[in-house]
């Protein structure tokens, strides 16, 4: 992979691959004679050789490529010893050679047009940049790359330039009067890189780029304050992150209207940046301004954070909705509170066709005053009925002349509250720490003897 030599130290080279190498020292010491002599002969092959050349040349560091190498040279005062890094191009790949799902395939080559390949350092940004530009290229299309340095392997007729030998904005005349179909931007770093991409971006070329992350939202991070928040759509639509040689992740930004979703009050509405997996369409991250900062929250988990939230109010009114209902229409019922502005009435299955077909009138007008939706499920409908995990065991204790019937639920649980049907009928229980519904009442104990019972949920 790469070849780090410092004079009067011991040869050192990192091997295998990116993602998984080793580091490997050899009893040999380089002297500073020999790092001489290797920059010498590296210079007079520059002037034999036409695929050579000096990339960057400063007083005390230079950036030189040779035949596919890419080879760094820093010089004292600025080091303590001479020190040459030579970095190899591992592996050139297709974009056949990646697992890449059909939909998303589709999106990058087809409807994207502002892509970021981002990552961590060695992880084959650029090797999938490289392979991806190939497969563009068999469109006919005029393809120009923006390298510092220019170590992508790429066909002839793709031309590569250099920030070593031009200024931004000569790069930026040159790219904007040659009108290129497509422009790829290797390693953006800076933020004069980042408001050169924007502006081409802005004046609709074709645009991929590449650049650093440790994390999938870091590239956020780095382009905030550079590059207003609110113009990151029109300068990005489509993320893919490069993780151990293949595609992690594909992520789709779009900007909308909505009120973020750990705020409750649609009061607080403001433009919202939505971070959207390509390939499933779940909402991965929301990107929005609160008060003088800029919060970038994750929604990974917000489906199992909403099951477990407990809200006083929501409860309050589940609880008044189900005894409200429960008077109107003569039956035991379950409420669910779809929010912002729909419930879910769950009743017994005899129950139901009275209650659509007898009362529709009455629940359109209850529709006009709650100001909800209404709509009335049969109970068994519930996601979570007779599930495996909710099953139970009935048994019989006689102490004395009473009879005890104990309800046995799975340990996990203990002290929950419980939701039986029995003979038709609604009803809650508690459990206690060993996850036991104790009943006592001779007639409920009767009605369940004859196994008219059902779990509703927990």
């Amino acid at each position: 992979m790469s070849v780090h030599l410092v004079a009067g130290q011991h040869f050192v080279s990192k091997k295998w691959k990116p993602g998984w190498w080793f580091m490997e020292s050899s009893e040999k010491v380089v002297s500073q004679d020999e790092i001489d002599h290797l920059i010498a002969w590296m210079y007079h092959e520059i002037e034999l050789n036409d695929t050579s050349f000096v990339e960057i040349n400063n007083q005390y560091s230079q950036v030189l490529q040779i035949w596919t190498y890419r080879v760094v040279i820093v010089n004292q005062p600025l080091v303590k010893k001479t020190e040459i890094t030579i970095v190899k191009s591992i592996l050139q790949r297709t974009l056949d050679q990646y697992t890449i799902p059909e939909n998303v395939l589709n999106h990058i080559l087809h409807k994207a047009r502002w892509i970021m390949i981002t990552w961590a350092p060695w992880e084959g940004k650029s090797t999938f940049a490289q392979a991806f530009v190939q497969e563009l290229a068999k469109k006919d299309l005029i393809i120009k790359t923006v390298e510092s340095p220019r170590d992508l392997v790429l066909d002839e007729h793709i031309s590569q330039y250099s920030f070593s030998h031009a200024s931004h904005n000569e790069i930026r005349d040159i790219l904007l009067l040659s009108r290129p179909d497509l422009t790829v931007y290797d390693e953006v770093r800076n933020k004069e890189d980042f408001i050169l991409f924007k502006d081409l971006r802005l004046t609709w070329i074709w645009m991929i780029w590449v650049m650093h992350a440790t994390k999938s939202i870091d590239w956020v991070q780095r382009m905030l304050g550079i590059i207003d928040m609110w113009v990151i759509p029109q300068v990005v639509d489509t993320i893919i992150y490069i993780k151990s040689w293949d595609i992690d992740q594909v992520l789709c930004l779009e900007q909308t209207v909505k009120t973020p979703v750990w705020m409750a009050s649609e009061d607080l509405s403001r433009p919202v940046l939505l971070a959207t997996d390509c390939e499933t369409w779940d909402h991965l991250y929301e990107i929005y301004s609160y008060w003088d900062s800029t919060v970038v929250m994750p929604l990974e988990n917000i489906k199992e954070q909403e099951n477990k939230k407990t809200n006083a109010i929501e409860k309050y009114a589940k609880r008044w909705l189900e005894e409200y209902f429960s008077q109107e229409f003569w039956t035991q019922l379950l409420v669910k509170i779809s929010w912002p502005q729909s419930i879910k009435i769950y009743v017994p299955e005899r129950i139901k066709p009275r209650i659509i077909w007898k009362w529709w009138t009455r629940i359109q007008n209850y529709e006009k005053t709650l100001w909800v939706s209404i709509s009335v499920r049969d109970i068994t409908e519930r996601s979570d009925w007779a599930s495996d995990k909710q099953a139970f065991t009935v048994d019989e204790l006689i102490k004395g002349k009473k009879s005890i019937l104990q309800i046995q639920f799975w340990q996990e649980n203990a002290q929950k509250e419980v939701s039986l049907l029995i003979w038709g009928t609604v009803m809650n229980f508690v459990t206690n720490h060993e996850g036991i519904v104790s009943i006592r009442r001779r007639k409920l104990i009767e009605l369940i003897r004859s196994w008219e019972l059902e779990l509703i949920s927990i």
